[in-house]
């Protein structure tokens, strides 16, 4: 049974030894085994979802999705709970276990991707223009699977997270945007309205110039 008390381990890496030795640790992963594909993707989206709730995604994108970095800084934060220490690096060992099935399985992979569909696909109009063509079908991916799992805000604030990684370039018009998501695959109904989106993208840090 893990402790909840930094003061019972000598370091972040024995903590980290110890949770991946968890029950907690070893029951995700027998549900990432048994998993198919589109569930995968949901398991995916539910990690990256608690990685924003942390407001890590920028040092996890940062410190190429190495777990052990982010444990290493986390632990630091003296005002992170344990409770929240779990629960951000458990997505994050999620989010490495998918990335290391998908490099092994060819249809974990292409599901992941997107890629036996993206030719009848138009893709997002705010990529950032510095993206390549992979980068571009993958941010576009995102913001897909982003659009259909989760609420208005969830989607506003994982969006300025990708505009501060230079991944979308947005543009002032909330309007363009909000319709360019619904064409994405966002619902314009109830808790989705162009009036609420607006509310969150009038604050000062959601926009920039688009392409």
């Amino acid at each position: 049974m893990m402790s909840f008390m930094r003061s019972d381990y000598s370091s972040a890496e024995e903590w980290l030894t110890e949770l991946k030795a968890d029950r907690g640790w070893q029951n995700q992963q027998n549900r990432l085994q048994k998993a198919c594909p589109d569930e995968i993707i949901s398991l995916r989206a539910e990690s990256e979802q608690e990685i924003g709730k942390g407001e890590m995604n920028y040092l996890w994108g940062v410190h190429g999705h190495c777990v052990e970095s982010m444990v290493a800084i986390m632990w630091t934060e003296s005002s992170m709970s344990m409770v929240k220490l779990i629960s951000q690096t458990t997505a994050m060992l999620t989010i490495n276990w998918i990335e290391q099935l998908a490099a092994s399985s060819p249809d974990v992979a292409e599901a992941l991707t997107g890629r036996a569909g993206e030719k009848d696909e138009e893709q997002f109009h705010f990529v950032h223009p510095e993206a390549t063509d992979e980068q571009a079908w993958q941010i576009h991916n995102e913001v897909k699977r982003l659009v259909t799992h989760f609420g208005l805000k969830d989607i506003y604030d994982h969006l300025s997270d990708m505009k501060k990684e230079h991944k979308v370039l947005l543009p002032s018009n909330a309007e363009n945007l909000y319709n360019e998501l619904v064409r994405m695959g966002m619902s314009d109904g109830e808790g989705y309205s162009l009036k609420t989106f607006r509310n969150y993208y009038s604050r000062p840090s959601a926009t920039g110039t688009s392409r």
